[in-house]
C-alpha cells in the first residue's frame, strides 16, 4: 500500500514538473542512481505521460528528423 502512495506521488511530481520546467525534470530523471526505484519509475512515468498527451512526442520525432535532414544536407554540400 506504501508503494502505491509513494508512485502516486512521484508520477504527480514528475507530470507537473514536465509542464512547469521540461528542463528540470530530464535533470531530475537522469538524476535518479537507480531508474528502477519505486519513486524514479513514478516520476518517469509522470513526466512521459504529460509529454504523451500534449502530443510533444510527435513534435520531438519531427524537430530530430529535420535535423537528420539539415545534417545530411550540409554532409552533401561539402
Amino acid at each position: 500500500m506504501k508503494n502505491i502512495k509513494i508512485i502516486k506521488k512521484a508520477f504527480n511530481d514528475g507530470y507537473l514538473l514536465q509542464k512547469l520546467n521540461p528542463e528540470l525534470a530530464v535533470r531530475v530523471a537522469k538524476a535518479f542512481d537507480d531508474p528502477s526505484h519505486v519513486y524514479a519509475k513514478g516520476f518517469i512515468s509522470g513526466a512521459i505521460e504529460y509529454i504523451t498527451e500534449k502530443g510533444l512526442a510527435q513534435d520531438v520525432s519531427i524537430d530530430i528528423a529535420k535535423n537528420k535532414e539539415i545534417i545530411k544536407s550540409i554532409k552533401r554540400s561539402i
